[in-house]
């Protein structure tokens, strides 16, 4: 009787898997005893961390040109509910697919809190949509943009920097709890402030929006700012396909993984990337990035094959940690370890950022076997100042 592995969600965690899988299904033999099967809200695989440029027409990759030279079915289908204990996930067509192993790959999604107009009139980059609708109205406003962006981590930094190269005589104020700047730790605070000074963002912090108007965005102390764009760019959660299992979660309502990345309770259910947290050394949690969602992906997506067939599982670790900010132009920080220390800046640092986000993260598309196979090997790379990962 053939045996099914689901794979839920097509982005870089969920792609790392499929490869992963379909290199150990053809590595053991078992091609017509193991059917593989993605499930994804759409046909593309979106390369969310580009989502913060302008030209958004290269982050969407077709998924058919990973999975099919895989012998991997596609189906294009939202997942509503998992029930891991009789192996079944439904649908939103009301369709039911059995399995006989997981991997929960779906993600996380932006927090939107409960703000007067937020809902209606605001912005984000979390999707390929909504990065499209807004670049519809910065196009319009042009020079003309009032942006205010609320949130100064990773993804506020990225965005305020780019939109300062694209629209120069625009206003941007980017707004955070903290203080802007220092999100990324001491190291790197100096040239990031120096970064914003010179590209003239200006900066609000120890500040939180209160409400949000056609033309202007209120902050606490009833301080109003003109505003005719305003950008979300706050915390974000795991998929809600998380509470279908009964583990622990952390705040972020992430599964706490074990080391072969299997879900607590549920041997043959594992998880990569944003839904689950996995521990990369003995110290540190993997966060919500591509550095770790890859390698996850591929560490899940071989042991949910291992686990059917009754193989040796791997453990993952990942104890190299590298970040690259991008600031625009042609302008980026590469930091190592926890601790962010700034490495390279300027055109060196944005040459690998660039490297990174248009040629590594992809997944190998001239439909090459062999190719897609060696991208699905399950390695962790221990070299950070290649970022191999």
């Amino acid at each position: 009787m053939s045996k099914r592995l689901l794979i839920v969600g097509g982005g870089f965690a969920g792609v790392a898997a499929a490869m992963a899988a379909a290199r150990y299904r053809h590595l053991l033999g078992c091609q017509s005893d193991l059917e593989i099967q993605l499930i994804n809200p759409s046909s593309a695989h979106g390369i969310r961390v580009r989502y913060y440029e302008k030209n958004l027409a290269e982050t969407q990759v077709d998924l058919l040109r990973v999975l099919e030279p895989l012998n991997i079915t596609l189906i294009v289908s939202e997942v509503t509910n998992i029930d891991p204990h009789v192996g079944q996930v439904t649908l939103d067509t009301g369709q039911l697919k059995s399995f006989d192993s997981l991997v929960l790959a779906s993600g996380s999604q932006l927090v939107l809190p409960e703000l007067p107009g937020l809902k209606q009139l605001g912005f984000n980059v979390d999707s390929y949509p909504e990065a499209c609708r807004l670049r519809e109205k910065l196009e319009a406003f042009g020079e003309k943009a009032n942006v205010v962006i609320v949130g100064a981590g990773f993804t506020g930094l990225e965005l305020a920097c780019e939109l300062a190269i694209d629209y120069p005589e625009a206003s941007i104020t980017l707004i955070d709890r903290g203080n802007v700047g220092s999100a990324l730790g001491d190291n790197p605070r100096s040239y990031i402030e120096e970064r914003l000074k010179k590209l003239k963002i200006r900066c609000v912090s120890q500040q939180q929006l209160t409400g949000v108007h056609q033309d202007i965005v209120v902050l606490k102390g009833d301080i109003k700012i003109p505003c005719n764009t305003l950008i979300w760019c706050g915390g974000v959660r795991a998929n809600p396909l998380t509470s279908c299992f009964n583990a622990k979660k952390n705040n972020q309502g992430r599964l706490i993984l074990n080391k072969v990345l299997s879900i607590p309770g549920y041997t043959n259910c594992f998880a990569a990337g944003d839904v689950g947290v996995a521990k990369v050394d003995g110290n540190h949690d993997s966060l919500m990035t591509c550095q770790h969602g890859r390698p996850q992906g591929r560490i899940a997506g071989h042991n949910a094959v291992a686990f059917l067939y009754k193989k040796n599982m791997l453990d993952y670790q990942q104890p190299d940690y590298v970040n690259i900010l991008d600031l625009g132009g042609e302008d980026a920080l590469y930091m190592e370890g926890w601790k962010r220390t700034v490495v390279r800046q300027g055109e060196s640092a944005k040459k690998t950022k660039k490297e990174i986000n248009c040629q590594r993260i992809y997944p190998p598309l001239n439909g090459n076997i062999s190719e897609l196979f060696d991208a699905g090997t399950p390695v962790i790379q221990t070299q950070p100042s290649k970022y191999d990962d």
